[in-house]
């Protein structure tokens, strides 16, 4: 065999090693028991959740895909505990194809979700849209910008932060900071029970990915 076909042979030996090290460290945190409570869920498709926010008059998580459109995660009051849950897809428009769905709010009084969409990646346009949470059907779309040269930078953390303020909002403090699961991103949170839980943006597995919702104590 030739040398230089010898050194190839080692240097993908090499890669592969250097691979399976962190592959081997997701798989042993991914099963190491966590120290709150987490709603873990499969997903419908799709590696990341961008936000989830909590529908208390349905029971259910609510989430947006990074890749368009958003879907629902009930919670029955029997799977309190650590049960696998489903997430199941609500919305998915066609003439949204392509743009992320972004944050979102739940609007109890109205009865309605509000959905931002962004231009992620020069796709089409920026807009904000309303679901009716009964149906699910299109309250409006409102067209916030169209395509530009803009890039948008999303950043996050893993661990989640607590936030004081004693004036009002002029200044504020990080009080408190909680470490979840370190090998996955946090990206937004909601208010369930009067309890802080942290949405995680990346899906683990395949070929369903699962999603985890975290309890955030401080």
């Amino acid at each position: 065999m030739a040398l230089s076909s010898l050194f190839s042979l080692k240097s993908l030996a090499v890669l592969v090693v250097l691979m399976a090290i962190p592959l081997g460290i997701i798989v042993s945190l991914e099963r190491a028991q966590p120290s709150t409570h987490v709603y873990n869920y499969h997903g419908t498709g799709g590696w990341l959740r961008e936000c989830a926010k909590w529908d208390p008059t349905n029971r259910r998580f609510i989430v947006s895909f990074f890749e368009g459109g958003v879907g629902e995660v009930r919670v029955p009051e029997e799977a309190e505990k650590e049960v696998l849950l489903e997430e199941v897809t609500t919305v998915m428009e066609v003439n949204l194809a392509g743009n992320s769905s972004l944050g979102i709010s739940v609007d109890t009084q109205r009865n309605r979700v509000l959905v931002v969409h962004a231009d992620v990646f020069g796709n089409r346009y920026s807009a904000l849209s309303a679901y009716d949470l009964s149906t699910w059907q299109r309250l409006f779309l409102t067209q916030l910008s169209g395509p530009t040269p803009t890039k948008l930078v999303v950043a996050g953390n893993p661990s989640g932060r607590l936030v004081e303020s004693k004036d009002g909002w002029e200044t504020a403090a990080v009080v408190s900071k909680f470490s979840g699961p370190m090998h996955r991103l946090a990206t937004s949170a909601t208010l369930k029970d009067g309890k802080p839980y942290l949405n995680h943006m990346i899906g683990i597995g395949y070929p369903k990915k699962k999603f985890a919702i975290v309890e955030a104590v401080f």
